[in-house]
């Protein structure tokens, strides 16, 4: 799921398309966007 949303982000899709693309809700989005960010920060 991450490496999904990393290509979307990859890929300039807006933060708003995202979820609707995954056919996610926001929530969740934030949520895998919070867990991606502190591994890729701490890594």
């Amino acid at each position: 799921m991450k490496i999904v949303i990393k290509r979307f982000l990859d890929s300039e899709m807006s933060i708003e398309a995202i979820p609707l693309k995954m056919d996610a809700s926001i929530e969740s989005l934030t949520k895998l966007l919070n867990d991606y960010l502190k591994v890729f920060i701490f890594s």
